[in-house]
């Protein structure tokens, strides 16, 4: 085992190693993610702020471009616009793979052709060793294939005197498993041979934590999209300076946008991990549905606030009526000790003709230092209504007919992922139902054919990383089966079964409907139309009156964007919409 002989300095609560001298004096530079819903100009200017450093050498965790297409010139001038940003930097740059840069084969072969290296490799600079691992079709360290492992411990074992020595990979495992107790046979190998610092990305989130005398380090953001811009939350713009000499390696994260320099150590995995119990643990709200077009409406419903830290809770609950929403009241205040619960009533009304989203948002700082509190926000549970009428059976060709569709329900107004109004092109679903089918159909504008993202050609394939629409049926209600198909622009399907356990929820993969489905490309629009027999889903044919819980949403992949209709998607129907069925009276 190489001894630990390099003093990480990383203030706050991180701890050191016995510091040496330094074979050479030299400074690098660690960018984030730029890809995964990339910010148009961040990562321009993140390269820019980071000449300044006078680095040696850059270094990045992983997504430089979108990828995921099937369409080889696509993928290729993404690598061109990259390598046209980077081209500015002052040094020599070794990029980290990243699932957006590999994600099958023909893109690991494109890594190889346009970086000039292997998706693993490692290099020595100034007597300290840099080891690139490629994590990006990883989620597991168990995974790691056998080949790889013993090429990293070769490589390691050889470079024993290196100091220091710095391993990236792009997913962070390390957050997930040994940060939190679990086992992490990668983080024992790398503490075995002496590692120093790891680097990692993939959650566009700041972390930093040592572990077993390593400095692991989550870099956050450098141009992919981000939940929220709140520095106290990790997540920010920045990237990170490393400076190797005499004292070990001291790290530094430099934001973009806020103002200082800030010292590693900010934030560490349990205290991000904790946010997620924050958001998960603190509000509840009782769902309440509003009709087919909702406006000029008012809705009650309640909140329920629960308070999931060892502090005290004592501030202002505020709602921000976004878009065309406005909530009364419009504050209140909230004192919680530990584990204390109190709800709250709310009247939300949306303006008449006003868009659904972006829905109104409510927000409460929830302590988690004695200095600092996490901003908790969310959106309200309003739940859509869409209708379905009785429709003369359509032809399921693709090309979507607007006699065939005469009288069917129609949605167009969508959300992105993160609550705000879809940015993908339009998209129109449409509803209807006959004796033994409900009928769907899709209309999604896409006027560059050279943007389809199509690859999976077998059923149960990972369409959903294709331009595809989905649907999540709920026949039965919340607390029973829900029924997830999806359909890609190539009309191929994935589908599955999800069913509620004593420990939440479980898919059943093997679960095929049988049901008519095609699709068709013409003039910038393509198409999706299904009917599903009601038996597949196993219930009888509705009457008018009942109501399904549905959610539904389509993907352009290219695009990084979707359009979703109930915010946000999961699998659990409680949170999804409601699909109600009229009568041949209702028809126009």
């Amino acid at each position: 085992m190489k001894q630990p002989r390099w003093m990480v300095v990383a203030l706050l609560t991180l701890c050191a190693a016995v510091a040496t001298a330094a074979d050479g004096d030299f400074t690098f530079v660690v960018l984030g993610d730029r890809t995964g819903g990339h910010q148009e100009g961040v990562y321009g200017r993140v390269v820019e702020a980071a000449l300044g450093e006078s680095a040696d050498l850059y270094l990045t965790v992983g997504d430089q471009i979108e990828g995921y297409s099937a369409n080889p010139d696509r993928v290729r001038n993404e690598w061109t616009e990259y390598l046209g940003i980077v081209e500015a930097l002052d040094g020599p740059l070794y990029q980290t793979p990243g699932n957006h840069d590999i994600w099958d084969g023909a893109s690991e072969e494109l890594w190889r052709e346009v970086t000039g290296r292997e998706p693993n490799y490692s290099f020595d600079h100034a007597g300290a060793h840099f080891v690139v691992l490629d994590t990006s079709r990883l989620d597991n360290p168990a995974e790691l294939p056998l080949e790889t492992l013993t090429w990293l411990e070769d490589d390691l074992d050889a470079h024993r005197e290196a100091q220091p020595t710095i391993v990236l990979y792009h997913k962070p495992l390390w957050y997930n498993f040994v940060a939190v107790g679990r086992d992490d046979p990668l983080h024992e190998l790398l503490v075995d041979y002496g590692v120093d610092a790891v680097f990692c990305g993939h959650y566009h989130t700041y972390a930093a934590d040592v572990i077993d005398g390593i400095t692991y380090t989550m870099v956050g953001s450098s141009g992919g999209r981000m939940w929220d811009d709140i520095p106290e939350h990790g997540h920010f713009y920045h990237y990170v300076v490393g400076r190797v000499g005499d004292g070990g390696l001291e790290l530094e994260v430099v934001p973009l946008e806020h103002a200082g320099r800030w010292e590693h150590g900010y934030l560490s995995a349990a205290e991000v991990h904790l946010f997620d119990d924050i958001r998960r643990g603190t509000f509840s709200f009782e769902p309440v549905f509003v009709g087919e077009r909702p406006g000029g409406e008012s809705v009650d419903f309640e909140l329920t606030v629960t308070n999931p830290v060892d502090d005290p809770i004592d501030g202002e609950l505020t709602w921000d009526s976004r878009g065309d929403w406005s909530v009364e009241p419009g504050g209140v205040e909230v004192e919680l000790e530990p584990g204390a619960s109190r709800s709250f009533a709310f009247t939300a009304e949306l303006a008449p003709g006003g868009a659904f989203y972006p829905l109104p948002w409510v927000e409460l700082p929830v302590p988690y230092r004695a200095d600092r509190a996490f901003r908790l926000g969310s959106y309200p549970r309003i739940l859509r209504t869409e209708v379905a009428r009785p429709l003369v059976e359509p032809l399921v060709d693709g090309v979507i007919d607007e006699l065939e569709w005469l009288g069917a329900g129609v949605t167009e107004s969508f959300a992105c992922d993160q609550g705000c109004p879809s940015d993908a092109e339009q998209t129109r679903f449409y509803w209807g139902y006959g004796p033994e089918h409900l009928y769907v159909a899709a209309e999604c504008r896409q006027q560059d054919p050279d943007s389809i993202v199509a690859r999976a050609a077998e059923r149960d394939g990972a369409v959903y990383y294709d331009d595809c629409v989905g649907l999540f049926l709920a026949p039965a209600g919340p607390a029973e089966d829900v029924y997830q198909l999806y359909l890609s622009i190539r009309d191929v399907v994935f589908d599955q079964r999800i069913f509620p356990t004593d420990g939440g929820l479980d898919a059943d993969a093997d679960w095929n409907a049988d049901f008519r489905h095609a699709t068709a490309y013409e003039d910038g629009v393509w198409g999706a139309e299904l009917a599903i027999p009601f038996s597949e889903l196993g219930v009888e044919a509705p009457t008018p009156g009942d109501a399904w819980r549905v959610n539904f949403r389509r993907k352009q992949m290219a695009a990084g964007a979707v359009a979703d209709w109930q915010f946000p998607i999961d699998y659990d129907a409680a949170g999804f919409g409601r699909l109600l069925f009229l009568g041949a009276e209702a028809v126009d």
